[in-house]
């Protein structure tokens, strides 16, 4: 995780996953805060992509180029995983691809192949899991979109 200070619902989160513990946000109002606490304070702007629990989401942190990112990836997904062929077997490090929603997205897995072949899978860059068979998963090697940093961040 980040680390990066953000702003929902009038508290902030660390951007640590494990971390429930929360804080009011700084408040540029109140003349009792000092400098350093305001240099440290920065507010980010995030789109939440899925809530895991009440205390607990995943977002994409909003950045000027954040659009063209994700619509690059999309795009080079799209054309380079419907040539790939479905795994036999996964391993805990590898990045794959899965339809979700009739679209290609990164995923890893969380667990290892159950009797009837599925797996959990984590996408990267929303924060939502499912389950999948095997059949419906590619490996991604290309850098293109290995090389993308995870667009999810725990929060």
């Amino acid at each position: 995780s980040s680390g990066i200070n953000a702003e929902y619902g009038g508290y902030q989160s660390n951007g640590y996953h494990n971390n429930h513990q929360r804080n009011r946000t700084y408040n540029p109002n109140n003349s009792r805060s000092n400098t350093t606490e305001q240099q440290a304070m920065q507010q980010i702007r995030i789109m939440v992509t899925f809530v895991e629990t009440a205390c607990e989401l995943w977002g994409q942190v909003l950045t000027p180029d954040m659009v063209d990112i994700h619509a690059q990836l999309e795009s080079d997904l799209n054309m380079l995983c419907p040539k790939l062929e479905p795994v036999t077997h996964v391993a805990r490090t590898a990045v794959y691809a899965t339809l979700w929603d009739r679209t290609w997205s990164r995923c890893i897995t969380c667990s290892t192949p159950d009797p009837e072949g599925k797996v959990e899978v984590l996408y990267v860059d929303f924060g939502n899991r499912a389950r999948k068979s095997l059949s419906e998963l590619v490996l991604l090697r290309n850098p293109r979109v290995t090389d993308v940093p995870y667009l999810a961040c725990p929060f």
